[in-house]
C-alpha cells in the first residue's frame, strides 16, 4: 500500500518533536539551575548582611551607652542621646529587617531544592552590655566642673 510519503512525514515530524523537547528540557534545566544558585548567591550575603548588622545593633548600643555616660557627666548634651538613641533604633531595625531577608531566602532556596537542611534564623539574644574587660574597662567617674564664676552667699 502507498500513502504518499505519509509516513516519513510523520517520522521526520516525530524526530523534530523530539529534538525540540531535547532543546526545552536543557532550557527549562537551565532555567532551574539559575534560579537555585541565585537564590544560594542571595542567601550567602544575607548571612553577611546579618553579621554586619548585628555588629552594628553592638556598635550603636555602645555609642548610646557612652553618650548616656558624657551626659550625666555633665559633659555631653541631651541632643547627642536622643541622636545616639537615633541610631540604636535604626540600628535594631535593620537588624530585625535583615533576619527578615534571610528567612525569605531560605524559603527560596528550600522551595526551588526541595532541601530542609537549611537552618531559619532565630534572633539572638545581643548583649546590651558589653562584656567587661579589666584590661580595657575604665570606670568613668562623674566630676564636678568647677564654676567659672565664684558665687557669693548674700550676708544675712
Amino acid at each position: 500500500m502507498f500513502d504518499g510519503g505519509r509516513s516519513a512525514a510523520q517520522a521526520r515530524q516525530q524526530r523534530q518533536l523530539a529534538t525540540e523537547n531535547t532543546y526545552k528540557f536543557s532550557s527549562q534545566r537551565d532555567a532551574i539551575r539559575y534560579e537555585v544558585e541565585q537564590a544560594y548567591f542571595s542567601l550567602q550575603a544575607q548571612i553577611r548582611n546579618l553579621i554586619t548588622t548585628s555588629r552594628q545593633v553592638l556598635s550603636t548600643r555602645e555609642s548610646l551607652r557612652l553618650a548616656r555616660l558624657r551626659f550625666q557627666a555633665g559633659v555631653g548634651t541631651q541632643r547627642n542621646v536622643v541622636d545616639s538613641q537615633r541610631d540604636a533604633t535604626t540600628a535594631e531595625v535593620e537588624y530585625s529587617n535583615a533576619i527578615g531577608r534571610y528567612n525569605t531566602n531560605v524559603a527560596q532556596l528550600q522551595r526551588r531544592t526541595g532541601l530542609d537542611r537549611v537552618l531559619r534564623c532565630t534572633p539572638a539574644q545581643l548583649p546590651t552590655k558589653p562584656t567587661r574587660d579589666p584590661i580595657t574597662d575604665v570606670p568613668v567617674i562623674p566630676v564636678p566642673t568647677n564654676s567659672p564664676c565664684l558665687i557669693q552667699a548674700a550676708p544675712k
